[in-house]
């Protein structure tokens, strides 16, 4: 069964899915090894570990889709990725996500934004 099979089953399911977010490979293996059904790896959560920066729209199509690839090689069970706001413009965002390596999600995360990128836990972070 793909991954993407085994979340709609899950979803499918009469019980909440917890997916605990996870930043790296190392932390999606931790949230897999205590048992969880699935992983959502965050955009805040990749930002600031791969940039020391909050997620106000500094990271890269390209970071995010390494940091898919390393979390989804080392796990079984399904990956919530967040996507952002698709990573272009309109059109440009779903077509850039629908291409290797970035498939191997079994979920994709958007939301559209009309001014620049933020995230709510901006104000969490100095420097």
């Amino acid at each position: 069964m793909t991954r993407a099979a085994q979340l709609r089953a899950l979803l499918a399911g009469d019980r909440i899915v917890m997916a605990p977010g996870a930043y790296d490979a190392w932390s999606a293996r931790l949230i897999e090894a205590a048992g969880f059904p699935a992983v959502y790896m965050t955009g805040c959560g990749v930002s600031a570990s791969v940039l020391g920066r909050p997620d106000i729209g500094l990271i890269s199509f390209q970071e995010m889709a390494a940091a898919l690839r390393s979390t989804c090689a080392c796990t079984a069970v399904p990956v919530i990725a967040d996507a952002d706001n698709g990573y272009g413009g309109t059109w440009s965002g779903p077509c850039r996500n629908s291409r290797p390596p970035v498939r191997r999600a079994s979920s994709w995360r958007t939301r559209a934004q009309a001014l620049r990128p933020h995230g709510g836990q901006a104000a969490d972070f100095q420097g």
